[in-house]
């Protein structure tokens, strides 16, 4: 759980660059199309606002709470694989 915690710490806090947390982004869009939902039924599901899915999708960072939820019971991917990922999500 602390790499866990280290790694949502350096993306929350701008380790990551803008073009890093946009490639984030385009896998969360696409670990959430893969799952056939909805932005509207990823943010009940993760207990946020659709508008908050859109923002994670478009590159702003997300909560690491809501990034983990997101990932690991919605999506049902790891963390991970969103954030460090070299090939494009299926």
């Amino acid at each position: 759980m602390e790499a866990t915690n280290n790694i949502t710490k350096a993306y929350r806090e701008k380790a990551f660059t803008i073009e890093a947390r946009k490639t984030v982004g385009q896998r969360l869009q696409q670990a959430r199309a893969a799952k056939g939902l909805t932005l509207e039924q990823a943010a009940i599901a993760a207990g946020v606002t659709a508008n908050n899915i859109h923002c994670y999708e478009q590159g702003s960072p997300a909560p690491p709470d809501v990034l983990i939820k997101l990932t690991s019971e919605v999506y049902r991917c790891s963390l991970h694989e969103i954030l460090h990922s070299s090939t494009p999500y299926p």
